[in-house]
């Protein structure tokens, strides 16, 4: 559900470090509230704006006069990196890892480059992690990480390829005792092209397939060289999501494309009341998608998908007018939850997921909808997200037309 909040990474970063200090003894605490004042000095509201947690560590703030657009981003810029300067030290080394870098907003890029144009910070680490396809849009997107790297000098890109051939056998030694391992290793590396992920489902493939089995009495795996060559895969790790998907039975298919609406992460009562089905029908569903690799337990009541391009599919298998329908739905039972509603990260959620949906938002809903995209497009502004401001304040003038 955090892909469409505004300055994503950033905020997420200085949330866990609020987190972090809060978790602190009442000694540390007081310690921390000196550093972060000593770091926002006059501008600490615009940090509590950004995340509310920190007014528990350094207490209510002076108000910030109005500010224009680059005003607001330029005070932002500065809030970020007087943070980690005043932070990083012998004594707090300071490492910010920003995973998946491939779903960084517009908002987010910027930041990152700000904080790494030209300042020399001590004891400060930045960690990179992406993903990257070859298609046009990655093309983009890899210029742009490139260019990221060489603000600083001393940066260093690690390319994670696939497994050699050699690689391969020696995972497959490590990790079970079979016949002729040698030959069973060049048949997994020619069938997944060395990708990890791609050889861990296929390896679980064939146990679901019986083609290879455990022999309790030999005390090792056995083969049949036979049945593995007759085993049709997919030549990308995406192919083979996307046809393990397609070729689930239809009448389970629906709750996962359902799920997939909800976001990366699904509650049981939340399918419950799109489906109209009960608890036990969607468990029973999510259950075999546990056993197919498709999904993970969170929480006793909480399901996530194990891979975003798993859930991208499920998405573009349910027809577009349909999945717009259950965007407006679920917008509509977040917002009938006290629970969600006072939660900025639920709020853009709702927005997002009304704006989806908007050709069944009804008359007498258009002025409560464009009021909660005025003041999601407000929050978006306080991160200097001004596009996602744009977008959000122009879907809400656009339901008063």
């Amino acid at each position: 559900q955090n892909l469409h909040l505004p300055n994503r990474a950033m905020v997420q970063a200085l949330k866990g470090l609020a987190v972090h200090i809060l978790s602190q003894s009442d000694e540390k605490l007081a310690d921390w509230k000196i550093v972060i004042q000593n770091a926002v000095d006059e501008i600490g509201q615009l940090l509590i704006d950004i995340v509310p947690e920190f007014e528990w560590i350094i207490g209510p703030q002076e108000p910030i006069p109005n500010l224009n657009v680059n005003q607001l981003e330029n005070r932002i810029n500065f809030l970020v990196l007087r943070l980690i300067q005043e932070i990083a030290s012998p004594e707090h080394p300071l490492v910010l890892f920003i995973d998946d870098l491939q779903w960084a907003d517009t908002s987010s890029w910027k930041s990152f480059e700000n904080l790494l144009s030209g300042n020399t910070i001590g004891y400060f680490m930045v960690i990179f992690t992406n993903r990257f396809q070859k298609t046009d849009d990655t093309q983009n997107l890899s210029e742009k990480f490139n260019n990221l790297i060489t603000l600083k000098g001393d940066s260093h890109k690690i390319v994670l390829g696939n497994l050699t051939s050699e690689e391969v056998l020696t995972f497959l030694n490590d990790s079970m005792v079979t016949n002729d391992p040698e030959a069973l290793s060049q048949i997994i590396f020619n069938k997944t092209i060395g990708n990890p992920y791609f050889i861990h489902k296929f390896i679980i493939t064939l146990q679901h397939q019986k083609i290879i089995k455990f022999i309790p009495e030999l005390r090792k795996w056995v083969w049949d060289p036979d049945k593995i060559s007759t085993v049709q895969m997919a030549d990308n790790v995406i192919a083979y999501m996307n046809e393990k998907v397609k070729n689930l039975p239809i009448n389970v298919l629906k709750t996962l494309m359902v799920a997939s609406c909800v976001g990366n992460t699904s509650k049981v009562k939340m399918l419950c009341d799109l489906l109209k089905v009960s608890k036990e029908e969607v468990e029973k569903d999510l259950i075999y998608y546990v056993t197919e690799n498709l999904l993970e337990k969170e929480s006793y009541d909480e399901y996530r998908f194990v891979h975003d391009r798993i859930q991208q599919t499920s998405h573009e298998l349910l027809p577009e007018e349909e999945r717009n329908l259950f965007h407006y739905k679920i917008a509509g039972i977040l917002i009938g939850d006290q629970n969600y509603t006072d939660d900025a990260k639920y709020m853009f959620m709702i927005a997002r997921n009304y704006n989806i949906g908007n050709k069944y938002i009804l008359p007498e809903e258009r002025i409560s909808v464009a009021r909660l995209n005025y003041k999601v497009g407000l929050e978006a502004k306080k991160t200097s997200s001004f596009e996602l401001a744009f977008k959000y304040l122009e879907s809400g003038l656009l339901l008063l037309n």
